[in-house]
């Protein structure tokens, strides 16, 4: 695998660490990530590419259209179907939405630029879907309670719109914890309303025939049963979600949070979007795949009422007291 190299050190898969080094930039009002021209990224198809041919998924894949997320793994990008790698092809600097000096910039802004009912709807999506808490708002304090990370499409997209239409490129982040508690992959999203042009196919990616494909052969069959799962989950009945409240601890704040069945949420494979890997198998066995997996056969199982068994009459004991009364 080709490894990614400049000027400014652009490697290929980032550790945590390397992510903020590379491209974290603290600014006076809010901070950035900053992505030069030839940083890769991976992005992922979710439907199947059996028996397609190039010409086929070639204006499937690219060029990109409208806004779009990113990771910057291509195994993150695996967990939602056929991973396909990307590269800039100029500078990009998007809002670190992982800050809370960012945060409390945003937070502002809906009260300077933001229509009263759009406000409160972003406000409530910065505050559910990326951990805002009141206490942000004090500036100087050595240490924050950490942002909370909750991804789903009906939290996200109206914090990515309220940015791409106020001139900002988008937003990038680094690992975040999420109301599991596990950790939410680093990601971002480059704004775009039309095709986007900032970013090429990376044609030194070629797996199976297949220009510009990450997901290795041996994978096909994963991504082939989680595009069948997605389809399937996406006709069942939604569920409503309930707001939730930050200040809880992010165990219990898991306990009362409800997901929809979309692309964005945490589904029963233990993914969420952009993939959060929660679980390091897409499907247990066979019988999972047609019934959701054994937490969620376990969670609506009806519980049996029990039936007590009857008790063994001691004819012994009741002989010796009819004796003991004679």
């Amino acid at each position: 695998m080709a490894s990614f190299v400049d000027d400014v050190n652009v490697v290929l898969h980032p550790t945590k660490e390397e992510l903020h080094r590379m491209y974290f930039r603290a600014g006076p009002k809010y901070d950035t990530y900053y992505f030069p021209a030839g940083t890769p990224l991976f992005s992922s198809f979710r439907e199947s590419l059996i028996d397609k041919t190039n010409e086929e998924i070639a204006p499937k894949v690219f060029p990109k259209i409208g806004n779009s997320y990113f990771g910057f793994h291509k195994e993150t990008s695996m967990l939602y179907g056929y991973s396909f790698a990307y590269i800039t092809n100029q500078p990009i600097r998007l809002l670190a939405i992982d800050s809370i000096k960012t945060m409390r910039y945003l937070w502002r802004l809906t009260h300077e630029i933001a229509e009263e009912e759009d406000r409160d709807k972003i406000q409530k999506a910065l505050r559910t879907g990326y951990g805002w808490l009141d206490e942000y708002l004090e500036e100087g304090k050595s240490k924050y309670p950490p942002q909370i990370r909750n991804s789903f499409s009906g939290v996200d997209w109206p914090i990515v719109e309220f940015l791409c239409e106020n001139g900002f490129q988008g937003y990038a982040a680094n690992e975040m914890i999420m109301p599991t508690g596990h950790t939410f992959h680093p990601e971002c999203v480059i704004c775009s309303d039309g095709p986007l042009v900032s970013v090429n196919l990376n044609l030194e990616y070629n797996v199976g025939g297949y220009t510009g494909l990450a997901t290795p052969l041996d994978r096909f069959g994963d991504a082939e049963s989680l595009i069948e799962k997605r389809k399937v989950d996406r006709g069942k009945p939604k569920k409503e979600k309930q707001e939730t409240h930050m200040s809880v601890s992010p165990f219990k704040l898991s306990r009362s949070l409800n997901f929809d069945d979309d692309v964005d949420d945490v589904d029963d494979a233990g993914i969420n979007n952009a993939g959060v890997v929660v679980a390091k198998k897409l499907f247990k066995d066979d019988n999972e795949k047609k019934g959701g997996t054994i937490m969620k056969k376990r969670r609506t199982q009806q519980r049996k009422p029990q039936q007590r068994k009857p008790q063994k009459r001691n004819h012994n004991t009741k002989k010796r007291q009819n004796k003991s009364r004679k």
